[in-house]
């Protein structure tokens, strides 16, 4: 796989986890608007998750920086470092936005 392959993998890779984040929002407008003492316990997991995915992008974010910049450079290496850094965020961000989802699950009435 080419390198600049590589980046455009990346891109996707990170706006798969921004629209992680905007489903979180979306499963916590619900639990917002209808208050009892079930819809917060649903909400704070919901948003502990959120909190978690909110840090992979962050991270992803850098990594692509720096992938770039290696590219630009020819360091094979680093951008073969911050590409697997930023499959692995994918995958975390996979599993906490799963683990939201069974969030909403919790405590149905």
């Amino acid at each position: 796989m080419s390198m600049h392959f590589a980046l455009r993998i990346a891109e996707r890779l990170i706006c798969s986890v921004r629209h992680c984040i905007s489903i979180c929002y979306g499963l916590n407008c619900p639990l917002i608007t209808h208050g009892f003492y079930g819809r917060a316990i649903k909400l704070s997991c919901v948003n502990e998750k959120l909190t978690g995915i909110k840090e992979l992008l962050r991270v992803s974010e850098q990594a692509s920086l720096t992938l770039e910049y290696a590219l630009a450079r020819g360091d094979a290496g680093v951008a073969i470092h911050e590409f697997e850094k930023i499959m692995v965020a994918k995958t975390k961000c996979d599993e906490l936005f799963a683990g939201s989802e069974s969030c909403i699950g919790q405590l149905e009435p």
